[in-house]
């Protein structure tokens, strides 16, 4: 009799092998970062790299950098949240970089 096994005990085992969860992240971070903040600030940032849990995002002035500082918290737990939803794994953005 053959073994079966479920597609997403497959998919776990894929996405740990071959590390693609991080690889999501990285390749699909300045869309998830456009949906999360929205239009207006997307429009005066951008995400430049996403590394050991940092995420890095240079920002057009002083003034909107002292903003997002403000809104971090609130952007960190969208972020993750959006994230958890595409690679269903546990947050894994654990800081951002404002410059």
């Amino acid at each position: 009799m053959e073994k079966t096994t479920e597609i997403s005990v497959v998919l776990k085992a894929m996405q740990e092998r071959y590390k693609l969860a991080a690889k999501i992240e990285r390749a699909e971070m300045p869309v998830i970062w456009q949906e999360v903040v929205g239009e207006r600030i997307a429009g005066v940032s951008r995400v430049t790299d996403f590394h050991n849990g940092t995420l890095y995002v240079q920002v057009r002035s002083g003034a909107w950098r002292s903003e997002l500082t403000m809104l971090n918290d609130s952007i960190l737990a969208k972020l993750n949240q959006r994230l958890q939803q595409l690679v269903n794994e546990p947050p894994r953005v654990k800081k951002i970089v404002f410059r």
